[in-house]
């Protein structure tokens, strides 16, 4: 069983942990994900630009139009692009 004082401790450091509490600090971590390019696009890597537009190929069929490569492309991004770290292998 937990002990009264590691309750009271765990107490304290949850009140301490509740994220930033001024405008400026809300504002700061609000571009966390865009410091670290979470929220960047896979068009903005040119290696992972590449293998979208071949799972789009393969995905849409031979003959498949401009449009409707670029739409497929885009669903996968929106479906896996928030998986993909730039930079990270």
């Amino acid at each position: 069983m937990t002990s009264d004082c590691k309750i009271e401790a765990n107490r304290a450091n949850a009140q301490a942990s509740t994220g930033p509490k001024t405008a400026h600090g809300r504002a700061r971590s609000a571009r966390n994900a865009l410091r670290h390019g979470l929220s960047l696009p896979v068009y903005s890597d040119p290696i992972l630009s590449e293998e979208m537009e071949a799972l789009a190929r393969e995905i849409a069929g031979e003959g498949a139009s401009h449009e409707i490569l670029k739409i497929t492309t885009d669903d996968i991004d929106l479906c896996f692009g928030n998986a993909v770290t730039p930079g990270a292998a």
